[in-house]
């Protein structure tokens, strides 16, 4: 099932358009930032509002709460440290022409 989805993304031209959006693609690289906060942010907000009660927040409105925070932390994450550190890495593709040495000869290293 897996790789009908993946040959339909790369050979479907309306599949292959949507993914190619460039809101897609943004959300996309930060996907992996979201998925690290995630549990934080839903951790924190069960404790806050547990001690508020139990009737105090709806369950949809704690899986709301915690989603926002989650992509609020996300894109903080995102502009303060992974997109410097893209920029900073960019810098050394350039130099050098490729991100990490390719070393071909195995007894030569």
């Amino acid at each position: 099932a897996m790789a009908g989805m993946v040959a339909c993304c790369c050979y479907w031209p309306p599949c292959r358009t949507f993914f190619s959006r460039k809101a897609i693609v943004s959300f996309g690289k930060k996907t992996y930032t979201m998925y690290l906060w995630h549990y934080l942010c839903l951790y924190q907000v069960l404790k806050i509002t547990e001690q508020m009660g139990e009737g105090w927040v709806s369950w949809a409105l704690r899986g709301v709460l915690s989603l926002l925070f989650t992509y609020l932390l996300a894109m903080i994450s995102w502009m303060f440290l992974e997109a410097p550190m893209n920029k900073f890495k960019r810098q050394f593709e350039r130099a050098s022409g490729a991100a990490l040495p390719v070393v071909t000869d195995v007894n030569a290293a």
